[in-house]
């Protein structure tokens, strides 16, 4: 049987003329999304493993968009936290106030990524958020790291990454079951 859409595109940026459900590959990043839920786990993690500096400051986008305006003291010192992260390494895609929307329906708003060639990510190609709750719209790829402490901090420093391929989990068949009598 051949590879899904989705091994496809992972195979692609492993550089492997395929990949099997639940093979575990080294993957080349396209973009990395945080938030300032998301990120400023990762930046702990950074600060906390010494790094000095990211892997591509045009393929990093921070969207200000879960405590902003910040609600309170805790939600506006995540949000510094970012904003200083972003000053600090020139983070080319970072949307603060006034400038932010929903990070789902921004980075296409923006150009990041869209459905042609011209945008930083074309369709079919990943973007790897720094947690397992974003997505984008369906015609988006996007695959996310489930740990986004410390593996979200290396998202930050290397153009690689270590996805497993996803795992069917439903089947679908054309054949009806029988009905009992």
């Amino acid at each position: 049987m051949g590879m899904t859409m989705t091994q496809k595109i992972l195979a692609a940026h492993a550089g492997l003329p395929e990949v099997k459900a639940g093979q575990l590959i080294r993957a080349k990043l396209d973009m990395v999304l945080g938030n300032d839920i998301t990120s400023p786990v990762a930046i702990r993690e950074f600060d906390k493993e010494g790094f000095t500096g990211v892997f591509d400051k045009s393929k990093i986008s921070m969207v200000m968009d879960h405590f902003t305006p910040n609600k309170d003291i805790k939600a506006a010192e995540q949000c510094l936290q970012c904003r200083t992260f972003a000053h600090r390494f020139d983070i080319d895609n970072f949307y603060d106030v006034g400038q932010m929307g929903v990070e789902h329906a921004l980075l296409p708003e923006k150009g990041l990524v869209a459905a042609g060639e011209g945008a930083h990510v074309e369709a079919g190609i990943e973007v790897l958020a720094l947690a397992g709750d974003d997505a984008l719209p369906d015609h988006f790829f996007v695959f996310h790291d489930q740990d986004p402490h410390h593996s979200a901090s290396l998202l930050l420093t290397g153009s690689l990454a270590v996805i497993q391929a996803p795992v069917p989990s439903v089947r679908l068949s054309r054949r009806r079951p029988k009905r009992s009598p």
